[in-house]
């Protein structure tokens, strides 16, 4: 299961232009503030929309914990330039809805075997245009494949779900467990 910081849709998270040497960072402490980590950051090489925007930054379960701090930092460059306004309001860290075979998958001849593998697995029924591999919490992780094979030789153990788009742009999603 992910967990992700999420600015709430129904607010706004306005960053105007930034000059150069402004920097904004999301920060994070899982020692109670004694040390931070920085989760996001802009700067005036970011593109930023007017209005607002919606962020979402993954975590793990590390993140939930008494002593987690989250705070944005702020710093002006160039003190002659005109100030930079930031406004964060109304957001929160909210545990993300894994991954779901039945809400992608959409026609049950497509098949992947053998779904415990220890080596690369082969695609049956698809004419495969796009692969997209996730860990069970939803990381997404860069994956080669040719017309039936789906390299997956390089991958630690654990449980995967393959996301395979044929050439209609139809989505099959299914499960894996890699030994």
């Amino acid at each position: 299961m992910g967990y992700a910081f999420t600015n709430n849709n129904n607010s706004a998270t306005t960053f105007q232009a930034l000059n150069p040497g402004d920097e904004i960072h999301l920060v994070v402490s899982l020692d109670g503030g004694a040390t931070f980590t920085s989760l996001m950051f802009f700067d005036s090489a970011s593109t930023i929309i007017n209005g607002g925007e919606t962020f979402s930054v993954d975590l793990d379960s590390s993140y939930f914990s008494s002593t987690v701090v989250f705070a944005f930092w702020a710093f002006e460059g160039n003190v002659t330039t005109l100030a930079t306004n930031v406004f964060v309001d109304n957001f929160e860290v909210a545990e993300s809805a894994p991954l779901s075979i039945d809400e992608l998958s959409s026609l049950e001849e497509v098949s992947i075997y053998p779904t415990l593998t220890t080596d690369n697995l082969q695609v049956e029924n698809c004419e495969l245009h796009e692969v997209i591999l996730y860990t069970v919490t939803g990381k997404q992780i860069s994956v080669e494949f040719n017309d039936s094979t789906i390299y997956t030789n390089y991958l630690e153990s654990g449980i995967y779900f393959v996301q395979l788009i044929d050439v209609n742009g139809n989505v099959f999603t299914r499960k894996f467990i890699k030994s």
